[in-house]
């Protein structure tokens, strides 16, 4: 192979890696029909105003709930970062309701996990809380696209390695950390 080829083979491989490290988790029609001027905080004074606009909103889900109708995700929203992942929850705006008429698993859906949510407002809902018995109402997107983010382990050298394995707060050699780490390329 001619040094000309190899250059060539190698940029490509280099741009290849770089576009698909750049991949958003939400398909880019979905993201050209959102308006990027249409806020959270907008849409959950006024739910009703916006009926049949698409949103992109990420959080962390609180509980999956289904029933014969279909499913429902209720998500403490917070911003997204760049690539579309959710931030900490000590951002949050408020809460909302992501539904579908499939049938989503409660065990994959589970309180905790960040998801990144396209989809169509279609109105609101008010829900009794438990705990202090006020009535909260909250805006229903029904959902188009879901990603779900999976937790990405991160390696810690331990300075006194190979003497013992370290199996502090970090656990062994590696940590989930508190609010960082996700990602929907790594697995658990």
């Amino acid at each position: 192979m001619s040094l000309k080829k190899l250059r060539m083979c190698l940029i490509f491989g280099v741009v290849s890696v770089t576009l698909a490290s750049c991949a958003y988790p939400i398909a880019q029609r979905y993201r050209r029909q959102a308006k990027p001027d249409l806020t959270f905080e907008m849409v959950y004074k006024n739910p009703e105003a916006y009926k049949g606009d698409m949103v992109i909103w990420g959080g962390m889900i609180i509980k999956t709930v289904n029933d014969t109708k279909g499913s429902e995700i209720y998500v403490l929203e917070t911003p997204l970062h760049y690539g579309e992942e959710p931030m900490s929850i000590e951002y949050s705006r408020g809460r909302f309701v992501a539904g579908t008429e499939s049938y989503m698993d409660p065990l994959v859906y589970r309180k905790g996990r960040k998801v990144t949510i396209a989809g169509v407002v279609v109105g609101s809902k008010s829900v009794i809380n438990r705990d202090d018995k006020l009535a909260y109402t909250y805006p229903v997107i029904q959902i188009r696209q879901i990603t779900l983010w999976r937790r990405q382990r991160y390696y810690y050298p331990y300075p006194y390695y190979p003497y013992y394995p370290y199996e502090g707060w970090y656990g062994p050699y590696w940590s989930y950390g508190p609010d960082w780490g996700y990602g929907p390329w790594w697995g658990y």
